[in-house]
């Protein structure tokens, strides 16, 4: 039973044009020295960064193909809570309050959130990719019935934005350089959607700022996009929200 109109998927940003320069008559040409250039050879594992050029998102086909392949859950998840980004597992990692990172992908995801923050009540929280059908192959909308039935009356499908980044920095040194899954909530999307398209507007205009990825140039380039854990609070519900800013 599906529940949910599907959203329109958030869309990649575009990579910054390449403009092709003006030739000068061939008359008008002043003749300069010849230089030889010297070849290097790249690593057999790195995609040579004029494949690659700079843009909002990393490009690089390495990367894309990576994480476009792998199984939802494949990547530690980061959440707002109590102010800072904490880590899934593992006891769920402080990764402080201000985080650095470079997005390889955007996707919208349903998730059948219980409204409670009790430890049974994760049996309940389920994802699906498309808004009808979880990873579990129940139909979503039974899923959110069997939340309800369960004695959770605050259980709710929302939409989600999942960004498949790179940490470039944190406060915890053993995250930087991995790949994790930032879970946007509804309340962290509305400074995170405006942004990407700004970016997307100066890459149209070749006015984007980006950076080397993991500090290698032959990786191509991206923009590091910062996010800030602020604590707030909505209907006497206290929560965390990421603020996004470049």
């Amino acid at each position: 039973m599906a529940l949910l109109n599907k959203k329109n998927p958030e869309v990649t940003p575009e990579v910054t044009p390449e403009v092709t320069p003006e030739v000068t008559p061939a008359a008008a040409v002043t003749p300069v020295a010849e230089t030889k250039a010297v070849a290097t050879k790249p690593s057999a594992d790195v995609v040579p960064a004029k494949a690659v050029r700079s843009s909002v998102f990393i490009t690089n086909p390495a990367f894309v193909e990576a994480v476009s392949d792998a199984e939802y859950g494949t990547f530690r998840s980061i959440v707002g809570t109590n102010g800072t980004h904490q880590a899934s597992g593992d006891g769920g990692a402080d990764l402080g309050k201000v985080l650095k990172f470079q997005a390889i992908l955007a996707n919208p995801v349903w998730k059948v959130v219980p409204g409670s923050s009790e430890e049974e009540a994760k049996n309940y929280f389920k994802v699906s990719r498309d808004g009808e059908t979880c990873t579990n192959g129940q139909e979503i909308g039974d899923a959110l019935q069997e939340a309800l039935e369960a004695g959770y009356p605050k259980a709710a499908v929302k939409e989600y934005v999942d960004v498949i980044c790179l940490i470039v920095d944190c406060a915890n040194p053993d995250f930087v350089g991995e790949t994790v899954t930032l879970q946007l909530a509804p309340s962290s999307q509305y400074t995170w959607r405006p942004l990407a398209g700004k970016c997307k507007m100066k890459a149209a205009m070749g006015a984007l700022e980006t950076h080397p990825i993991l500090g290698n140039p032959d990786l191509g380039s991206a923009v590091v996009f910062t996010s800030t854990a602020m604590p707030t609070s909505y209907k006497g519900q206290n929560f965390t929200k990421f603020v996004f800013s470049v």
